[in-house]
């Protein structure tokens, strides 16, 4: 499993409360943590302490403060580059991420499936590990797709990183425009790090994302051509109409060319 750092003082107090059990810190706990801060910066500080077991590294990616919201004109950039209509991205969005690409606390916005997830850890040839998630988690890791709402998602990431980093992230779809991780490679990222790293900095990252996949999957035609059933096929699955997605994507494209996109 690949670990973060914890790079500056406001994610070392993030990480300091969680290991209290309220998640409370008292003035004494802040005092005292201001003071080895002094002495020690926050990467090393996490080394010494998890070098005399007091602590361990989080399985998750820490949230960025207030990730950065996709602009208006990062969308018509992102948007020329593939040379689309800027209403078809904002139609995406709206879709997709209508209440933007991060939740409050700074986490990506992202959909665990569980059916992928189980895809991952048998491509790996982890199939003990993978039938005892069945058996133990079924809304975690099953054949089949469904109990979205069982949990939060974030709980059930973790718990699914918790035996395999890689194959959890690369089972969730993320932000702007919910881009699923096991497309890391193709869309040109080092890593399913490098793209979840990405995920996490801002939805212009976010956008970025979407844009490849929209490219390397030839959508982009599609979207030149308003051909929203072809589109939904290719970006929702051959089981778009269940969603009605096209008809979604139509609508959305209509009110964003109406808002002056």
């Amino acid at each position: 499993m690949t670990v973060n750092t914890l790079p500056d003082d406001t994610q070392f107090f993030d990480w300091f409360r969680s290991q209290v059990p309220d998640r409370k810190l008292t003035q004494l706990n802040v005092d005292g943590a201001k003071e080895l801060l002094e002495r020690t910066p926050p990467d090393r500080l996490m080394a010494v302490l998890i070098s005399m077991g007091l602590a361990s590294f989080p399985v998750l990616l820490i949230p960025h403060k207030n990730p950065p919201k996709a602009t208006r004109n990062e969308i018509i950039s992102a948007a020329k580059r593939i040379n689309v209509d800027p209403a078809a991205i904002k139609a995406l969005n709206d879709v997709e991420s209508p209440k933007g690409g991060f939740y409050a606390d700074g986490t990506p916005v992202i959909l665990f499936e569980r059916h992928k997830f189980y895809d991952a850890l048998t491509e790996r040839h982890w199939f003990a590990k993978r039938d005892e998630m069945v058996e133990k988690y079924p809304d975690i890791c099953n054949k089949s797709s469904g109990e979205y709402n069982v949990r939060p998602q974030y709980e059930k990431l973790e718990i699914a990183a918790t035996l395999n980093w890689d194959a959890a992230h690369e089972a969730a779809s993320w932000g702007f425009g919910q881009v699923m991780g096991f497309n890391w490679k193709k869309l040109g990222y080092e890593s399913i790090r490098d793209f979840i790293e990405h995920m996490y900095t801002s939805e212009g990252a976010q956008l970025d994302a979407v844009c490849r996949y929209i490219k390397v999957m030839g959508l982009d035609v599609a979207l030149r051509k308003h051909d929203w059933a072809a589109f939904a096929k290719g970006y929702n699955g051959k089981d778009y109409q269940r969603n009605d997605y096209d008809n979604k994507m139509s609508t959305a494209y209509a009110k964003a060319k109406r808002e002056g996109w």
